[in-house]
């Protein structure tokens, strides 16, 4: 048999009348298509970046409230960083908040949440609590911490005392740059505390500080040297507004004798209200020392460090109400003002109390108070009182004859110099 061939088309159409028989009438049918993954949650650290952003940006209240719900989001999701950020936020507008976000950026280690924790306990008083927060903190390499933590272990306060590992939190907070670690770190190479003493390298220390302007460093300096270079190191300090090294600084000019260069030291001190500046100044005026002679001037400084209680000032000031210089001659208040110094042991005082008392000068005669003036400038070693006192030991004048102590100590006073006790005539044998 011939086998039967069909046309193309034709075959097409059966294939499709096949097709359409096996299938029936159902519709073509299109596959769902596939249902998209969720996208991941944002991770803290996400979230945190996306506040800070919008913070950094945030141009009014209405930008930076929405800055903060952004951060608080963050804080919630586990941002330590944006616990601290929400203190800082809130420290002022919401003091509980911000406390209570502290307290969970500390929980989580937030090295500057421990920081600040610590400071706040040792406020309070809690030092064993700030030394555990600080603790924390320095092993986040924090350099303040370690700095704290170094002080506390060096002293012993709330920790047990430990020089040599303080002395080293010391040295890694200062090799970090913390400023104060230097500096502390000086003053263990100078005393030996916590390391072996090495006063080279403190000096190091304390001369790269006092280059950077560090006030501190230049007193320690002008300490522990001498001569020109201690002189100096003072003046330096004195023109950053030290008041102490203004006056040590101008000491050192006076034991020179060059009141011109200790006066302006000693008037800027007293502008400050320093009564020991304000007494020696007092004194350059009245002599006409560095400056024009001015006995009023010389005495109203007097009185004013008086009235502020120097001694020196008290007993100067006596002297010029009793001799008239710069001031009317007032005998009764010269008195007193000797009488003030000498409570304070100023042994010159006490002689010119006992003066006072033995002559009824300003005041009635009184001779047991004077003897006990006398007595109490010469256990200070005043030169005058040695001799009056001893003089009225050995002789028994107002008191118990004693020709031994009376003999002592008018010798003592001799050798201090005193040349009524050279001369008097009973200083080997009364």
């Amino acid at each position: 048999m011939k086998r039967l061939t069909r046309p193309a088309a034709t075959c097409a159409a059966l294939l499709a009348s096949l097709l359409t028989a096996a299938c029936g009438d159902k519709e073509e049918q299109t596959p769902p298509p596939p249902v998209p993954a969720a996208p991941p949650a944002p991770s803290p650290e996400d979230l945190y970046r996306t506040a800070k952003e919008s913070l950094n940006a945030a141009e009014d209240d209405e930008s930076r409230s929405k800055a903060a719900e952004l951060l608080t989001r963050a804080a919630d999701a586990g941002s330590s960083e944006a616990m601290y950020d929400l203190v800082e936020l809130l420290n002022e507008t919401d003091p509980a908040r911000a406390l209570e976000y502290l307290e969970k950026a500390s929980a989580a280690g937030h090295p500057r949440a421990c920081l600040l924790q610590g400071m706040r306990c040792f406020r309070a008083g809690d030092a064993a609590a700030a030394a555990r927060f600080f603790e924390k903190a320095a092993d986040r390499n924090s350099p303040d911490a370690a700095y704290n933590l170094g002080l506390m272990l060096l002293a012993g306060q709330g920790v047990g005392k430990d020089e040599t590992r303080g002395f080293e939190l010391l040295r890694r907070a200062a090799e970090a740059g913390q400023k104060e670690a230097r500096l502390q770190l000086a003053a263990c190479y100078r005393s030996g505390r916590g390391t072996a003493a090495d006063p080279a390298r403190a000096e190091t220390l304390y001369t790269e500080l006092a280059e950077e302007g560090n006030t501190e460093a230049m007193v320690a300096l002008g300490k522990m040297l001498s001569g020109d270079a201690a002189l100096g190191w003072k003046a330096k300090a004195a023109a950053a507004g030290h008041v102490p090294s203004m006056c040590e600084a101008a000491d050192l000019y006076l034991t020179r004798g060059d009141y011109a260069a200790a006066q302006p030291l000693l008037q800027e001190a007293a502008r400050r209200n320093n009564a020991a500046a304000c007494a020696k100044l007092g004194l350059l005026a009245l002599h006409g020392l560095g400056m024009d002679k001015d006995e009023a001037l010389g005495c109203r400084c007097l009185q004013q460090a008086a009235q502020a209680g120097d001694p020196e000032a008290q007993y100067n000031l006596g002297v010029c109400l009793e001799e008239g210089k710069g001031t009317q001659p007032n005998l009764k208040t010269a008195r007193e003002w000797y009488t003030r110094a000498a409570e304070q042991g100023l042994p010159a005082a006490c002689g010119a109390a006992a003066r006072c008392c033995a002559e009824g000068i300003g005041g009635p005669q009184d001779a047991d108070a004077a003897l006990n003036w006398l007595r109490k400038g010469a256990d200070a070693g005043d030169p005058a009182c040695l001799f009056a006192y001893g003089r009225s030991l050995a002789e028994g004048r107002g008191t118990a004859k004693d020709l031994e102590q009376g003999r002592s100590l008018i010798r003592r006073a001799a050798e201090a110099g005193w040349q009524p006790a050279r001369e008097y005539p009973a200083a080997d044998t009364p």
